[in-house]
């Protein structure tokens, strides 16, 4: 599913293309926002380390999603003015992201 090559990219980012504009009733923002993304990612099952401290980089899952938010309900992701994330195995939950995005008004932050 996070796999940065070609399909699987592509996939991903109209997956968060379409979730997001399903959550905003097709509400496009043109304001500054704040995104906090938790990526949860399957463990191999000879993993035991608790910190998922290995591929896929965290900055590339920020890109993709990002660009699958400007794809849909960000005017652009431009407007992504401050950013969090993580990534943690999905032991107890299913794999994909959790997403939050904030506007934030003049004079906020």
């Amino acid at each position: 599913m996070f796999d940065q090559q070609g399909s699987h990219l592509k996939a991903w980012r109209e997956c968060v293309a379409q979730a997001a504009w399903k959550a905003t009733n097709g509400e496009q923002l043109d304001t500054p926002v704040m995104v906090t993304i938790w990526f949860y990612l399957e463990r191999p099952a000879s993993v035991k380390r608790t910190h998922m401290c290995v591929k896929p980089d965290i900055d590339k899952l920020c890109r993709s999603t990002l660009d699958g938010l400007g794809d849909s309900i960000l005017a652009d992701d431009s407007r992504v003015v401050e950013l969090s994330a993580r990534k943690q195995y999905a032991d107890d939950t299913h794999t994909g992201a959790m997403i939050h995005i904030r506007t934030i008004k003049d004079g906020e932050l």
